[in-house]
């Protein structure tokens, strides 16, 4: 699920890079000299259409910041995950070893019972048989039980490395998305930046305009 959520960020910042793109291609269609005089009203609404987009643009900035939190969120979560696991896996491999402790103690009374049995009369040996079949019963438990916590220890190892494997991409992609979304937000500023230059060199173009028609107007009185 987070892998579907960070790849649907990264289509929305993908959208967003083509979006300022053609604005930036507005911003240099507006800024080009116009043979004939234009009234300062319809020049203004051409720059106001930029600028409106831009804040639809900072507002899926701000909504992309605001999953990424929420992926930080998971991740600590995750991390929080890995922690009890690794917690967990401590415990059993110390129950491991003091499982293979007691089998080994096992083992060497079963081998000290045998030698002692040797030499024993005839009538001790159904007695004996006894005891060693109890003996060797509770081995072979003691063995089961062994072998289920070494299951259960390597399904551990497995989940800690699959939750390591997971933080690390996330951490990853939470890096990548990090770089983007800054790389985003200078280029926009970079566009309003440049798109405040072309609407003060148009405005210096209206008032050269209004000089030229006041000294046209000048020169045709005085004609």
């Amino acid at each position: 699920a987070l892998l579907t959520e960070l790849a649907a960020i990264r289509s929305q910042e993908a959208t967003l890079l083509e979006e300022m793109e053609v604005l930036r291609n507005v911003a240099e269609v507006d800024a080009l000299p116009d043979p004939e005089p234009v009234a300062p009203t319809p020049q203004k609404m051409v720059i106001a259409v930029p600028a409106r987009d831009l804040q639809r643009l900072h507002a899926q900035l701000r909504q992309a910041r605001e999953q990424k939190e929420v992926l930080k969120q998971e991740v600590a979560v995750g991390e929080r995950e890995e922690q009890l696991l690794r917690k967990e896996l401590e415990e059993v491999e110390q129950q491991l070893r003091l499982s293979r402790d007691d089998a080994e103690r096992k083992r060497s009374f079963i081998a000290t019972l045998q030698v002692h049995c040797s030499g024993e009369d005839s009538e001790n040996l159904e007695a004996q048989a006894e005891r060693q079949a109890e003996l060797q019963s509770h081995l072979a438990k003691a063995r089961q039980s062994l072998a289920s916590k070494d299951a259960r220890l390597k399904a551990l190892r497995a989940e800690a490395a699959e939750a390591k494997r997971l933080s690390e991409a996330r951490r990853a992609a939470e890096a990548a998305d990090a770089k983007r979304s800054a790389a985003d937000l200078a280029r926009t500023k970079a566009l309003r930046s440049e798109l405040r230059r072309k609407e003060k060199a148009l405005q210096e173009l209206w008032a050269q305009s209004e000089v030229m028609e006041s000294r046209l107007e000048e020169s045709y009185c005085a004609g």
